[in-house]
């Protein structure tokens, strides 16, 4: 994604465009994973931990990212598909690689699984999946 659609995008959200969270959005748009505080930190080591994270927040008030919480309790971060302002819709599962430690969303059909327990009223779901994933396991099998 080039800087001019990144800064529409940032635009269509309704957010100021500054350096740093044009650093942030392209980073999340470069790799795959989720990222933790810590993980962007050390990709932006120029940059403020309290910068990033005011930026985190933000991207996630606006529906540009979404948070993840996994087993061991770290808090990461993952692009959004489709959500709108404090509005997160886009359903899908958390896998934690075991070797390389990353993040990554993996496609769920929660449909199913809500038909399947119609009695209850769903707010949330969250699926968090520990494995390993395709790089990893397609280095260990080489």
């Amino acid at each position: 994604m080039s800087t001019i659609t990144e800064t529409s995008l940032l635009d269509k959200k309704g957010i100021s465009v500054t350096p740093i969270r044009l650093l942030v959005l392209q980073t999340f748009l470069k790799y795959p994973q989720a990222f933790s505080l810590k993980d962007l930190e050390e990709k932006l080591f120029y940059s403020e931990r309290s910068t990033i994270f005011r930026t985190l927040q933000l991207f996630e008030k606006k529906g540009i990212i979404h948070e993840i919480i996994s087993s061991d309790g770290i808090k990461s971060f993952a692009l959004c598909s489709g959500c709108e302002d404090e509005i997160h819709h886009d359903q899908h599962a958390h896998l934690k690689c075991k070797k390389c430690a990353s993040v990554f969303c993996i496609p769920l059909n929660t449909h199913a699984l809500v038909s399947s327990i119609s009695d209850y009223q769903i707010d949330d779901i969250q699926v968090f999946i520990n494995g390993i994933c395709k790089t990893c396991n397609t280095v260990a099998a080489d």
